[in-house]
């Protein structure tokens, strides 16, 4: 893949829910590495070219010292556009990694800042629910026994005004007489 045509802007890479998209940044990174790897082999094969060449210059000597006098080195031809361009590439990848994984930290960072908060919002809920519950359940025992006395109370009350049936003087219709209380009895 020719360098001019890798968009090396981190912005048009599509965007997913939580950042870049996955599946089109994997595949820019693996293009990526792919040229550079190229790109490497290419750089070693020269080398071995170059110190090839070097060897070869050694081996043949001249014998007049004029001419075996060191040369000023020659200017180094300029880095082909093609390094630079993947130079720039890969440092722009670098850059886009980098931000990827500052903005994922940011992203976690605030999910789980939110996360803890919501659970502490339901750990208070839940601590005043079981207050509330607690509350309740007392109240209703405390009711509980106020009946219960209260009952008794209206038992004994009950017991001690019961009516009692005199068997020897029975009517004439077969029913018995029955002594009320004066209290008890309605005007």
């Amino acid at each position: 893949m020719p360098p001019e045509s890798i968009d090396a802007d981190p912005t048009t890479l599509p965007r997913s829910f939580h950042g870049y998209d996955p599946a089109a940044t994997e595949d820019l990174f693996r293009r990526v590495a792919w040229d550079y790897g190229l790109l490497v082999g290419e750089h070693r094969k020269l080398k071995k070219l170059v110190e090839g060449t070097h060897l070869e210059g050694q081996q043949l000597q001249p014998a007049a010292p004029e001419i075996a006098a060191p040369r000023p080195a020659a200017p180094r031809p300029a880095a082909p556009a093609r390094d630079e361009a993947a130079q720039s590439l890969f440092a722009a990848a670098h850059k886009a990694v980098r931000e990827m994984r500052e903005e994922a930290r940011a992203e976690c960072e605030a999910a789980l800042k939110k996360a803890k908060r919501r659970a502490a919002e339901i750990e208070n809920h839940a601590h005043r629910a079981s207050a509330d519950a607690a509350a309740v359940i007392e109240a209703a025992s405390v009711l509980r026994a106020s009946l219960s006395a209260a009952l008794t109370q209206l038992e004994t009350r009950a017991a001690a005004r019961e009516p009692t049936v005199d068997a020897a003087a029975p009517d004439t219709n077969g029913s018995a007489a029955v002594a009320v209380p004066v209290d008890l009895v309605r005007t």
